[in-house]
């Protein structure tokens, strides 16, 4: 019985660790990598924490206006030395008063309940509970923003390591375009149709080429480490994805853009909640020189026994109820320099705001005027692509008859490459350039739950 157990937990662990395996390699999309980063992101975790941190202080703001209650326990042990005073008047040591040559102990026990009530304090708790609620709407958007940076991040590390691989793709080829060149030079050589220094400068032109290829797989792995961080995941962890992932570059007018940024981005209504934060910090900060109402009850009981805090309520007791009013007229300018602080935080909030519009109008120009010319720009290289193999066909075929250089085909063959690069590297800073703009519409945080 013990060994059937024992397979059936080894055979059950054996089925989940080939789970785990078949899961770390399985090829990830572009919405599987997304939505790990949202679960697995370290600082959206920050973020999601800093914003449970504003609800509950909003929450806290509503203190003020309820009533505290207090319930104090104690007990103490006293000892009162011989007295040699009747009153005030010193009467010496008197034997027929034992109080004077005698020493008394004793315990006391006392409870005491304390009950206050914030009646007006100059409207504080109401500016407070206002501002609490825009600083947790402030948190709301910075949350927000956070969830669209990790995605925008994520989106531009899948696209950087799709751009390496391709340019490793690139650059494999280029490789092997000069192994057939050698071989080409090598058998040209052997029949006497090439010369030995042209055998060398082959082989030197592969060796070149394949620095390029090994250090083009080391920015391969480093994109592939950048986008396991954003997901949370271990750097060096295996990471397949999906290469056939199609990227659309639709985009509008420019003017429509700008309006749809100032309306959606979460990162500029931060700033705008901000303004009004800082307006009700202001108002928080002049009511200090308003007065202060409190109603209070105080109840309390002193007896010797313990038990006796319990018994006999009709005695030992004592309770107060009244009103206390209290107006601080001078503390050293401290509440006037506060005043001038809040109100020097609300400027800087308003012209921080009027920049962020400006900032990010800019910005939206500058990605849409980018993304029209890399547009252009991927169609003069798609056409220089097709003349530089054109080019690099026609100096294979001059070398191979003898009325072209070795150092011709190699200038053929760099352009190749070169071409080649520069195609990759403009469709893919185009998908970047779009995925940024995306960012700053603000709109891109909503297409993931």
């Amino acid at each position: 019985m013990k060994e059937l157990r024992l397979l059936f937990w080894l055979s059950l662990f054996m089925v989940g660790t080939l789970f785990a395996q078949v899961d770390t390699t399985r090829t990830l999309t572009l919405d599987d990598c997304v939505h790990l980063a949202l679960k697995n992101n370290y600082d959206l975790k920050l973020a999601r924490i800093n914003n449970r941190v504003a609800e509950r202080t909003h929450k806290q703001s509503y203190s003020n206006i309820l009533p505290s209650l207090t319930l104090n326990y104690g007990s103490s042990q006293y000892e009162r030395g011989p007295s040699s005073y009747l009153g005030n008047d010193y009467i010496g040591v008197v034997p027929t008063l034992p109080f004077t040559y005698q020493k008394t102990t004793g315990k006391n026990y006392f409870m005491e309940v304390r009950v206050g009530q914030n009646i007006f304090d100059g409207g504080r708790w109401y500016w407070n509970i206002k501002k609490t609620r825009i600083d947790r709407e402030v948190s709301d958007y910075n949350l927000l923003a956070s969830r669209q940076n990790i995605i925008v991040t994520v989106r531009q590390l899948y696209i950087d390591l799709l751009k390496q691989q391709k340019l490793l793709e690139v650059k494999k080829q280029a490789m092997e375009r000069s192994e057939e060149q050698l071989k080409q030079v090598q058998s040209m050589y052997e029949v006497g149709s090439a010369a030995r220094v042209d055998v060398y400068r082959s082989k030197v032109n592969l060796g070149n080429d394949r620095i390029a290829f090994l250090n083009q797989q080391t920015t391969v792995e480093k994109a592939r480490q950048s986008l396991n961080l954003a997901m949370g995941r271990e750097p060096t962890a295996p990471l397949v994805i999906d290469t056939t992932v199609q990227f659309p570059r639709q985009v509008g007018e420019l003017q429509e853009l700008v309006e749809r940024a100032l309306q959606n981005n979460p990162t500029l209504k931060t700033y705008q909640k901000s303004i009004i934060s800082a307006n009700y910090n202001t108002r928080l900060a002049k009511s200090a020189f308003l007065p202060n109402l409190s109603a209070y009850f105080f109840y309390q009981r002193r007896v010797p026994r313990f038990k006796g805090l319990y018994d006999d309520f009709d005695r030992e007791y004592n309770w107060y109820l009244g009103i206390s009013l209290s107006w601080n007229l001078f503390n050293g300018f401290n509440d006037y320099i506060n005043v001038q602080k809040a109100e020097l935080n609300l400027r800087y909030a308003r012209e921080q705001y009027e920049y962020q519009i400006l900032n990010l109008k800019s910005k939206v120009s500058t990605l849409y005027t980018n993304l029209k010319a890399l547009e252009e720009i991927i169609q003069v290289n798609r056409t220089n692509l097709l003349s530089a193999k054109e080019d690099y066909r026609l100096a294979q075929e001059r070398y191979r008859l003898g009325s072209g250089t070795l150092i011709e085909l190699r200038d053929a063959q760099v352009k190749l490459a070169n071409a080649e690069q520069i195609l990759v590297t403009a469709e893919f800073n185009a998908y970047l350039t779009y995925a940024e703009l995306q960012q700053a519409l603000g709109e891109l945080v909503y297409s993931y739950k």
